[in-house]
């Protein structure tokens, strides 16, 4: 399976979860891409993927809100329409679950299905979140 990590490139924390997704799809023997979006990076594609793994970290503090550089290469981005997606995201204080549902969102409106989603804090709960995925996906 070809599998899509994407994730903004600001965020060491982030950047480590990834790490950790990506050394479980690896050994699984799946395809992975990174894609570590930075502000300058402009949308792509994601045809080429048959699973889209998005992560964000959730600011504010009651808003909730995901990173805007996700948010920009979401509107940017193509084939994410019937594409599977799980997200992750990465807390720094409150309102986790209203920005992950506002990532959620964001997401399905590109045409994507959301089909698992998790707060992850550490590379054990990202590598755990990993198996879970790649259990789900076989599934559907």
């Amino acid at each position: 399976m070809r599998i899509a990590l994407v994730y903004p490139e600001e965020s060491r924390k982030l950047q480590s979860i990834a790490a950790g997704l990506q050394s479980v799809f690896q050994d699984a023997g799946h395809s992975v891409q990174q894609m570590a979006v930075g502000s300058n990076t402009g949308g792509s594609s994601l045809y080429a993927c048959d699973l889209a793994v998005v992560g964000s970290s959730i600011s504010g503090f009651l808003g909730g809100k995901f990173s805007p550089i996700i948010a920009a290469f979401l509107q940017k981005s193509t084939g994410l329409e019937r594409k599977k997606v799980a997200v992750f995201v990465s807390p720094h204080v409150f309102s986790v679950t209203k920005g992950t549902r506002r990532l959620m969102q964001a997401l399905e409106q590109r045409g994507a299905f959301v089909f698992d989603f998790r707060t992850i804090r550490s590379t054990h709960e990202a590598q755990e979140f990993g198996k879970k995925i790649l259990a789900a996906a076989a599934r559907k």
